[in-house]
């Protein structure tokens, strides 16, 4: 029933802390009554508001496609990205498909302009519904925020695989390069923060006995 969905998500909720906090990745499967269909195409929608679960997005995608049940299937990706970033955005990725690292067809890659008043659930709701697996990705903020309503609002898709992680996973060595350099810049941001707090202290008067 409605109720005992709307408990479940709830309960979702309230434990995903506890379960975000063991460092390991989160995915939730949202089930439809249409279940996983055909097993025979599968979405995955990016947007930069969860780039760290792009990565793990597709990556589950193709151990997807290594099972006996989705043998044959494809996979589409619909890339959401602001317009002033679509042009590089759109290269990067086509790129990545030329050179082998992405194995999938650059007919089987949309990019959509993020353009004002946008809604993402009813685009994912009209270009996926005949998806057999929809894969999304969530950011622990928006729990934080907006609760359930996260994962409710996909009516009339299939099956829907929300992710979470922490961390960026990378596809390529040049991605690893890149997110490498990244965490010693925060790295290195961080200690001069921390230099720089130390410095502008007041130097205490040691207290007469």
């Amino acid at each position: 029933s409605g109720l005992a969905i709307g408990r479940t998500w709830i309960a979702i909720v309230e434990n995903y802390q506890l379960v975000a906090s063991t460092g390991f990745y989160v995915c939730v499967l949202a089930i439809s009554e249409r279940g996983f269909g055909y097993r025979k195409e599968i979405h995955i929608w990016l947007s930069p508001e969860d780039y760290a679960n792009e990565s793990l997005m597709i990556v589950l995608a193709y151990i997807l496609l290594g099972h006996p049940d989705w043998k044959g299937a494809s996979i589409k990706i619909f890339s959401v990205l602001p317009v002033e970033s679509l042009q590089e955005e759109e290269k990067d990725l086509l790129r990545m498909i030329r050179s082998g690292r992405l194995p999938i067809s650059e007919h089987n890659v949309e990019v959509i302009p993020q353009v004002k008043d946008l809604d993402r659930k009813d685009l994912i709701r009209q270009r996926s519904k005949d998806a057999d697996l929809i894969i999304v990705g969530f950011r622990a903020e928006a729990i934080k925020g907006r609760k359930q309503e996260v994962f409710t609002g996909y009516e009339g898709v299939g099956n829907v695989l929300f992710v979470n992680t922490k961390k960026e996973i990378a596809l390529t060595e040049e991605g690893a390069e890149r997110r490498e350099a990244a965490d010693d810049d925060a790295e290195e941001s961080t200690e001069e923060d921390a230099t720089r707090e130390n410095a502008n202290k007041e130097p205490q008067t040691p207290q007469e006995k």
